[in-house]
């Protein structure tokens, strides 16, 4: 983040504009003392990112952009983008079993289940990530990582409502013959990682790489019962990329990626049960354990999912106990073609991929030890793009333009076993019906169980259960897009951009239930439905830039973005959700370059937005809720205090509520809360989740030359208003409230600079922080929460 520019201080000692004069007064005032040196000045950085796809200087582009190159994400710990949110002011991160959801400007990431297009899309060297869990396994060898804030509904081969992360990764160098580094950390929960990366530079014009990384830790999720933890970590991670440039104007990049992830999953929809809520009436004289279950209720911690028997609850956020293991299993492989073709003042770029992805995550049902049911969550896709972009540049104008193709055929399914176990001895000494058996019942009132136990049988058990929801989806998407930077002026420049997509879905879906015990194996039934749909949409962007001052730029857009519809388990569709965008920002670099300052205030006004339902067998389906609107305002902050101590502050506000929305009642009853005219759960007014008022984060590095080598001691501390982790019915169990969270790393490098090592505890204090809330079957309340503290040690070695 630093680089040296030898110049004359004669020729910085000015101060540009009455902001500058403000600044410099506010920053002394907290006693910051800026530094000059007469022969070597320090500066901050100049970030370069690609956020309109074109390569720019990130003060010089009219959008809200948070850049990170490699060295600014390895003092965040950032390894993947779990963490993001704690650098990133109007994120929000929650991670609901294998699925990474992430949160921009109050486009919430609820609804990211088999085909939903993901409202905030993950990008890796300009590919599209199609599911929300494969926003885990993108960092391997990043080069950099852009968070683009508001609708990218124009340059995008995929639309995003709130924004998009671009990652990108290093490429082959043919100019180093040899060069590599590799490390290894070691940690709590006997983590264990080596990473690393050669590259070799065959020819003048011809490069390879191969980064690679192996992670294995316990889990951090302690299992009391009889199964394993949760959240082990077993994952390999491999990209080759050659690089050939035949001649000046040509250039071909060919790379290949695997992950392989093993462990145990987090659950389906969530890890721990929080019970449910009941009938609040203080005169009841009804056990709690069986009222009625009331959407403003009040708590009963007991698991409320059949099969429970009254075992043992769980005992906090890293404490559960389960019998059923978790097994986690995701594998990937992506092979991407990329040519940069340049003709005169034309470039040409292609960019293809093909991938193939499976992610499985089976679970503990029943949420405790008794031996009940046990859930699956499968995807299985294969997906390709192509994307060609034509791009030039005269006097007045830079434009883009290109078209955009994309296939998935994908195989979803959520699956239910009951399984089967002995009937007590006293139900078989009463010659008891299978069907009237206690430890028969299904809670979920989806199946009946129509087996009849063999009076003459003394092993006479339940009979297994199963049900399903397989589907298969076929998706096709095209686009054609248009965008420009006119220069009005030497300081003055107007862009514009408008896109037409278009969405095609073929759907086949069945629902299996079936039945097997000793009589027998019975189907329940198999109703099936296939259909096909389709949405366009044309959406747009106008903007204008204006130079105020020489290192200072004005901004100011409006933007539209869409997500296109698509199908429910159940075959039913819903229709796409849509977005205007307002954003004006004011960028500044000042202090003769030592400090970065950038405020963007922003209003989104979404519509259509999804709401999640249970349908009559207790399975997540999705329709259109409503409306709803965010605006707020950011400020990030970069500061060269002295030549040795960096400064990296981010703020943001953020208002965003509901306007209109209705959710559909996941209760038995809505109790007193107010209701729609369609009867389902008014959330008008109420605040959307994801979405504290207040958030923000300061990070505070100091760098001290020894004989040793440079120490560099980093703090870090996040902070995070208080909001709703549910994009559903809102209560007092699903909310987090404010909280505070520290980083400490401490970083060595050797004067040569082969030799690095660095010591960290993440989340020093240990918060507990409630990242998403859902209501399943039986009414339980399933949560899913942050990690604990994480500490380690890290040695490297480059060469």
């Amino acid at each position: 983040m630093i680089q040296i520019r030898s110049q004359s201080i004669w020729e910085h000692l000015r101060i540009n504009n009455l902001l500058s004069a403000s600044l410099s007064s506010l920053i002394f005032g907290f006693g910051l003392a800026v530094t000059a040196q007469v022969q070597a000045k320090i500066i901050l950085e100049e970030v370069v990112i690609t956020a309109t796809k074109r390569t720019q200087n990130a003060q010089d582009v009219g959008k809200s952009v948070n850049a990170f190159d490699s060295q600014a994400l390895d003092k965040a710990g950032i390894e993947d983008v779990s963490r993001l949110e704690l650098i990133t002011p109007g994120l929000a991160f929650a991670q609901r079993g294998n699925d990474y959801k992430i949160s921009i400007r109050g486009a919430d990431a609820e609804n990211t289940d088999r085909a939903e297009p993901v409202p905030n899309g993950v990008f890796v060297d300009g590919l599209y990530r199609l599911r929300a869990a494969q926003g885990g396994n993108a960092f391997l060898d990043v080069a950099s990582v852009e968070v683009l804030k508001g609708p990218q509904g124009t340059l995008f081969g995929r639309n995003t409502l709130g924004g998009a992360i671009l990652v990108k990764t290093n490429k082959p160098d043919t100019e180093a013959p040899i060069a590599g580094a590799i490390n290894f950390t070691v940690g709590n929960f006997e983590k264990r990682k080596a990473q690393g990366f050669v590259n070799a530079a065959i020819k003048d014009n011809f490069a390879v790489r191969l980064a690679g990384s192996w992670n294995d830790a316990d889990g951090w999720i302690k299992n009391l019962g009889a199964s394993n933890d949760l959240g082990e970590v077993d994952d390999v991670a491999i990209r080759g990329s050659a690089l050939w440039e035949p001649s000046e104007n040509l250039s071909i990049l060919v790379s290949h990626f695997h992950y392989d992830s093993g462990g145990s999953a987090l659950g389906a929809y969530g890890y721990q049960s929080r019970g449910t809520l009941r009938d609040p009436d203080p005169t009841s004289v009804i056990p709690i354990t069986q009222r009625q279950t009331v959407a403003n209720g009040i708590h009963d911690p007991v698991n409320s999912r059949g099969g429970s028997l009254g075992t043992r609850g769980d005992r906090g956020p890293w404490e559960i106990y389960r019998d059923s293991d978790f097994i986690r299993d995701v594998q990937e492989d992506t092979t991407a073609l990329e040519i940069n073709w340049y003709v005169g003042d034309i470039s040409i770029k292609s960019l293809s991929a093909y991938t193939d992805y499976f992610n499985l995550a089976q679970v503990d049902g029943d949420y405790s030890e008794g031996r009940l049911l046990e859930e699956s969550r499968l995807d299985d896709t294969e997906y390709w793009s192509t994307e060609l972009q034509i791009s030039g540049e005269t006097e007045k104008l830079d434009w883009v333009t290109g078209l955009y193709y994309s296939q998935e055929d994908m195989t979803h399914a959520f699956l239910r076993t009951w399984l089967g176990f002995a009937a007590t001895a006293a139900e078989v000494a009463a010659n008891t019906p299978i069907a009237a058996l206690a430890n028969c019942g299904n809670a979920f009132g989806s199946i009946a169980t129509a087996a009849v136990a063999d009076p003459t049988n003394p092993n006479a058990v339940c009979p297994n259960q199963f049900a399903g929801n397989p589907s298969e989806l076929e998706n096709e998407t095209f686009g054609v897009f248009a965008h420009g930077i006119y220069r009005v002026t030497d300081s003055a420049r107007v862009s514009a951009g408008v896109r037409y997509s278009r969405n095609k879905m073929d759907y086949f879906g069945q629902r299996i239930m079936r039945s097997t015990g000793v009589l027998g194996q019975t189907t329940i039934g198999a109703p099936s439905a296939s259909s096909n749909e389709s949405w366009s949409k044309v959406t747009w962007e106008v903007g204008g830039e204006l130079d105020v001052f020489e290192d200072s730029l004005l901004y100011a857009s409006v933007s539209t973005g869409f997500l296109a519809g698509s199908y429910n388990n159940n075959g039913t569709t819903y229709d796409p959700q849509k977005v205007i965008a307002y954003e004006i920002g004011l960028k500044n670099r000042l202090l003769n370059d030592r400090l970065e300052l950038n405020i963007a205030a922003y209003r989104n006004e979404f519509d259509d937005m999804l709401a999640g339902i249970l349908d009559a067998q207790s399975l997540t389906v999705k329709t259109n809720g409503g409306s709803l609107t965010a605006m707020g305002i950011e400020v990030d902050l970069k500061a060269l205090v002295t030549d040795n101590f960096t400064m990296v502050a981010n703020m943001a506000y953020m208002d965003s509520s509901y306007d209109t929305f209705g959710a559909s009642n996941r209760f038995q009853s809505a109790g007193t809360l107010p209701l729609d005219a369609n009867g389902n759960i008014s959330l008008d007014g109420r605040d959307t989740p994801w979405a504290p008022t207040a958030s923000g984060n300061v990070g505070l590095s100091y760098s001290l030359s020894t004989a040793m080598g440079v120490f560099t001691p980093h703090m870090q501390l996040a902070y995070s208003g208080s909001h709703f982790t549910t994009g559903l019915q809102q209560f007092d169990l699903a909310k987090q409230d404010a909280y505070a969270k520290l980083d400490m790393r401490l970083y060595w490098e050797s004067h040569d600079g082969h030799w690095n090592a660095q010591a960290y505890v993440e989340n020093v204090s240990n918060i507990a922080v409630l990242q998403h809330t859902i209501v399943g079957g039986s009414d339980i309340i399933q949560v899913s929460w942050g990690k604990p503290r994480m500490y380690g040690f890290r040695v490297g070695y480059n060469f």
